[in-house]
């Protein structure tokens, strides 16, 4: 679900890497890294800016009275991401100008420790699916037709026991097939988020209730894209400084349905240990199928 908010609504954007979190929520900068916080002022930062080879950092630079200016890097996989950021942070920047004396930065910042603080849980979310789904479809129409070929020529030939090798065959193809289709579908999205994921806050909106009452609520949460388009978000992420209310959620800028509460290196796991699963149960079904076709000859 998407609806359209007035321009001056704002994603709460949030560059993750290296130990560090960056979150941007219009007002402030929050640095995290080991167990500070800062919170920087956007009075306090003269500007943040892309650096590193494929501008992969975002280094906030804060404002100086004179001597060298403080500078806070986070370093993203995502170039696109940390552009987006800068951009949201500068816009915000109150007018200066160029010879108008600055405060000292880091004057303005406040730091807190956070070892108290229990840790936050990550949570394996509800994705929502791609079209890239339907090479997985593709595929399995596919090994059908193969199948159902396969057991009609069995059948007319004679060979009623390995006709029903064959046919028992198909179980594993069929559970392989759907695992297949997951498998393709998972790996599209996760390399999509990789490549180009915009990592935003997303807030808790309501409770669905489902239709079989032996089934729990569904969590709703709710974020902005950068065009600003409000988005409903089912399933669940890291929790934003333990506020369950607020988690961070990473979304595909060009398919902003596309959208996940996990971190690559979770979903990553899922989809490794879902193509094990894929490629053990085809080898099952080959070991059956094949095998019958072979022992005609």
């Amino acid at each position: 679900m998407t609806s359209e908010v007035s321009a001056a609504e704002q994603p709460e954007l949030v560059l993750r890497g290296g130990g560090v979190t960056a979150r941007f929520d219009g007002d402030d900068v929050h640095v995290s890294e080991g167990h500070e916080r800062r919170r920087i002022p956007v009075a306090a930062i003269e500007e943040v800016r892309a650096a590193g080879p494929q501008g992969s950092t975002a280094e906030i630079v804060l404002t100086t009275a004179g001597g060298p200016a403080t500078v806070h890097s986070v370093t993203h996989h995502n170039s696109r991401a940390v552009t987006a950021f800068a951009a949201a942070v500068n816009a915000a920047i109150p007018p200066r100008d160029a010879h108008e004396p600055r405060e000292d930065g880091t004057a303005l910042v406040e730091v807190t420790s956070t070892k108290s603080r229990p840790a936050r849980d990550d949570a394996k979310p509800a994705e929502e699916a791609t079209a890239a789904e339907a090479a997985g479809g593709i595929v399995f129409l596919l090994v059908a037709l193969g199948w159902l070929t396969g057991l009609v020529w069995l059948l007319v030939d004679g060979e009623g026991g390995q006709a029903l090798r064959w046919g028992l065959g198909f179980l594993p193809f069929l559970i392989g097939g759907g695992a297949l289709y997951g498998f393709v579908s998972e790996l599209d999205k996760g390399l999509a988020l990789r490549r180009r994921g915009i990592t935003v806050v997303a807030v808790f909106d309501r409770k669905e209730e489902p239709a079989d009452s032996e089934q729990s609520a569904v969590t709703v949460y709710r974020f902005t894209d950068l065009k600003g388009v409000v988005h409903d978000y089912r399933g669940s992420g890291r929790k934003v400084e333990g506020d369950a209310r607020r988690v961070e959620i990473t979304y595909d800028p060009d398919h902003p349905d596309v959208v996940s509460g996990t971190g690559w290196y979770a979903r990553l796991t899922g989809i490794t240990a879902l193509g094990l699963l894929t490629l053990a149960l085809l080898a099952g079904a080959l070991y059956l199928t094949v095998g019958s076709v072979v022992d005609v000859f």
